[in-house]
């Protein structure tokens, strides 16, 4: 196919009132990472292999080297990372370690990766259910813990499942395949009288899907990430002028993200070895002569070299037609578990963000290099008017964008008519100036949406917070930033976002939070807010949470022995009768209990409870807040969990 040896070679060639100013405490870290993280700072992910795709693990930073522009670029950092393949338990654990109540988008380690698992139930017929379903489980219990991991189904979205390391959560998305598939386009849509119009919207669909992953991807703060295509993509010939059209209008603005976001995609044709009868509805049935039979074959070719096309355009591999998928598994996932990491800062450095193009390369003869080509420069600081559009533009995304490093804590704690008006804390690391300069003079955007499991918003809260000050020394300033809004009682995803002015960046984090439904007659225990005792530090729009949590709240999980907390929180029920509440740390003394009962705003009863609780006698290491609610002889337990260094 002519045509198609083109097409891969082309692609080859590939509004409130500001805030008083407020400068928080300095961070006490004065250790620098190994990788250290700077908006000058451009870091690389490069997988090699020999001639037959087996890692190769025994370079040397002198065996690289880096052109921007034809200019050799100085290599800063670097290492070799290696992430073995696990094999999971195909069945969730039992005992599962309560989840963390605060969320961060800090740099991941260079072992921990990211991947996009991408179902094109589009094209995937019902015959492919069990081949699919025992491809997704191969996949995911090669994942070990840290690894996060999304499947998204290019027809329904419903059944999709965000970022998650849940590994009990990704097994129940696997188990939406049979939800999804159903509806998709088979290996001859000329037989069921598919119009061609609705052949070429179904495949610009699915890649509209690939380029909206590919471009969540953007801002993660992980090393390596991935995408894995399970599908068979179109039955569009290539070498026609529908196929030319759909490779140039569609598919090369899924390379062009792919590259921006610096991100392979890996193609996975579940079907395996795939014979005509297997690749259409109704089976042999359905192929009444060799000339249908001809149809189908050279229809699953096509399908076929879109894959390779895909993943060649891409830095992906593809595994089309293979007998042994679980070997295929593997190999994707030891490819992304044996890479370099490289960085560097380019010389010169031009703040324009725009992409600049480099180009890795490895001395050694014969080997394979996979490895992004491009950057995205830094910007110039933000015009006041771009503000907003930033910000959001952060919180859009599908992974925490790590532009500015946040933590962030979510507390529904006051019943309402509608539902729970919810307290977040979110803790900024502003970095030092690149020039030395500790004078900070900066106006901060602070956005909050709230999505249900369908993605529609339910709730925003947005804010402009002005601050100034001079930086005490060359390292972080941490900052609080304080907010409210009234939630529905509902499970939903909290995105977080902060944009700077004068940085020119955005950082985004998500989590996700189950809002108790205060009118419900069951006992449930809303938010938990934690703080340490004489040591609550000032924060931007502190007053926007005053009515509803006494102290100022932290963010921090890790504590000290000689530290005393303060645990603040709401239990609600409906029915009449008396409450107790008890605290407590394995370790530590028993703690000193406030509670109040009321009538809540919806006719239900709520106790509050304001407990200070030392933590002298707590041995280092992990540990668990328990809180254990009582009405009428039922318990409520919840947990939060805490270390001790």
């Amino acid at each position: 196919m002519r045509a198609l040896a083109t097409l891969i070679a082309a692609g080859t060639a590939l509004s409130i009132a500001s805030q008083p100013a407020v400068i928080a405490r300095s961070s006490q870290s004065t250790q620098q990472p190994i990788f250290r993280s700077a908006i000058d700072r451009v870091r690389v992910d490069v997988v090699v292999t020999d001639s037959s795709d087996r890692p190769i693990a025994d370079l040397a930073q002198s065996d690289f080297s880096i052109l921007e522009n034809g200019k050799a670029q100085s290599i800063t950092d670097f290492r070799f990372v290696s992430v073995p393949v696990v094999r999971r338990e195909a069945d969730a654990p039992a005992v599962r370690a309560p989840e963390p109540d605060v969320a961060g988008n800090a740099m991941a380690a260079p072992t921990s990766r990211l991947w996009a698992i991408v179902v094109d139930d589009l094209h995937l017929i019902e015959s492919d259910i069990v081949p699919i379903k025992r491809v997704l489980t191969d996949l995911v219990r090669s994942f070990p813990p840290e690894d996060e991991v999304a499947i998204v189904y290019t027809g329904r979205s419903d059944t999709s499942l965000n970022f998650t390391t849940n590994y009990a959560r990704l097994l129940g998305a696997i188990d939406n395949v049979r939800k999804a598939v159903g509806f998709g386009l088979d290996a001859n849509p000329a037989a069921a009288r598919i119009d061609p119009k609705l052949v070429v919207a179904t495949a610009s669909r699915s890649t509209d899907v690939l380029r909206n992953v590919a471009s969540s991807l953007a801002g993660s703060g992980h090393m390596r990430r991935a995408i894995v295509y399970v599908g068979t993509m179109t039955t569009i010939d290539p070498d026609t002028p529908t196929g030319i059209a759909f490779f140039t209008e569609e598919l090369m603005p899924v390379f062009e993200q792919a590259k921006r976001s610096d991100v392979p995609i890996y193609t996975l044709d579940p079907r395996g070895i795939v014979n005509p009868e297997d690749a259409v509805r109704g089976g042999i049935g359905a192929i009444a002569n060799e000339g249908v039979r001809a149809t189908i074959r050279h229809n699953i070719r096509s399908q076929q070299n879109w894959t390779k096309v895909v993943a060649i355009n891409t830095g992906g591999r593809a595994f089309a037609d293979v007998s042994d998928l679980s070997r295929a598994v593997t190999d994707i996932v030891a490819e992304n578990g044996s890479f370099y990491e490289l960085a560097f800062s380019p010389n010169p450095l031009v703040s324009d963000g725009k992409l600049h193009e480099f180009d890795v390369k490895v001395n050694r003869p014969g080997v394979r290099v996979r490895a992004r080509k491009a950057y995205v420069a830094p910007g110039a600081k933000i015009e006041a008017a771009s503000l907003q559009s930033t910000v959001e533009s952060a919180i859009s995304a599908g992974v925490n964008v790590v532009g500015l490093t946040l933590r962030a804590t979510a507390m529904p704690l006051t019943a309402t008519a509608k539902g729970v008006n919810t307290a977040v804390t979110v803790e900024l690391e502003y970095p030092p100036s690149l020039d030395g300069s500790r004078r900070i003079d900066d106006t901060l955007a602070l956005s909050l949406f709230a999505l249900d499991p369908d993605g529609k918003v339910k709730a925003t809260s947005s804010q402009h917070l002005k601050f100034a000050g001079n930086a005490p020394n060359d390292q972080p300033i941490m900052l609080l930033l304080d907010a409210a809004l009234e939630l529905p009682s509902q499970p939903l995803t909290l995105r977080v976002g902060v944009a700077s002015q004068q940085l020119g960046r955005a950082g985004s984090v998500q989590m996700s939070i189950d809002v108790p439904n205060p009118s419900d007659a069951k006992l449930q225990i809303g938010g938990v807010a934690l703080g340490v005792v004489n040591a609550s530090p000032p924060a931007l729009n502190g007053k926007s949470i005053a009515p509803l949590i006494p102290f100022q709240p932290t963010t921090s999980r890790t504590f000290t022995a000689s530290d005393t907390l303060r645990v603040f929180g709401r239990a609600f029920w409906k029915s009449k009768g008396t409450a107790a509440v008890t605290i407590s740390v394995q370790g530590a003394a028993a703690a000193q209990t406030r509670l109040t009962t009321a009538t809540g705003a919806k006719g239900g009863e709520e106790a509050t409870f304001d407990a200070t609780l030392p933590l002298s006698g707590v041995t280092p290491g992990n540990h668990t807040i328990e809180i254990v609610a009582t009405v009428n002889g039922k318990s409520l337990r919840r947990e939060v969990p805490i270390t001790i260094r």
